[in-house]
């Protein structure tokens, strides 16, 4: 497939997949943009034109939402669970689905307050899979110090956390 034929079946359907992905999965327009990118990097790294091209774009933007999904919620899971264990325990409810809304939130809001190392060290170990090898090469790090240096990251977090949400929890009084 050559670059205008697949400039031309952006023009086509990436819009109208973007407004697909949203309403399905409400996550975000932001997620449904990188997914829709995603499949179409994917159709134009193929060898072989599929057959029907909508159907493989929707199927293949459809896996990478759902992916994202799945890693945001890791990333927000893992960075909460150490502050409020008990809040994201047990089966859904509204109050719990609107508990991880504020959790979310305030993790946003606290990721924002720690200073930039900090914040890129935990979004790279959380957010995008990373193990202490990768941690390592990527901060200049040795493999022995990443573990150290992750738990004061995870320290200076929850710390902040925590009063961020005894602050939330004493207005709402």
């Amino acid at each position: 497939m050559n670059d205008q034929q697949l400039e031309t079946l952006f023009r086509e359907h990436a819009d109208a997949l973007a407004v697909y992905l949203s309403r399905r999965y409400p996550a975000g327009v932001a997620l449904a943009d990188d997914a829709v990118s995603h499949a179409f990097l994917k159709l134009r790294d193929q060898a072989v034109s599929p057959r029907n091209v909508a159907a493989w774009l929707s199927t293949v933007a459809s896996r990478r939402m759902l992916d994202l999904i799945r890693s945001e919620a890791r990333y927000v899971s893992a960075l909460t669970s150490a502050a409020e264990p008990d809040m994201v325990t047990g089966p859904p409810t509204l109050s719990r689905t609107t508990t991880r809304s504020l959790n979310a939130q305030l993790v946003h809001h606290v990721l924002q307050q720690l200073s930039s190392r900090d914040r890129e060290l935990l979004t790279h170990m959380y957010q995008e899979d990373g193990d202490q090898r990768s941690v390592a090469a990527t901060f200049g790090l040795s493999v022995g110090s990443v573990g150290r240096t992750m738990a004061r990251a995870r320290a200076r977090f929850r710390d902040r956390f925590e009063s961020a949400m005894e602050r939330y929890r004493a207005a709402k009084r």
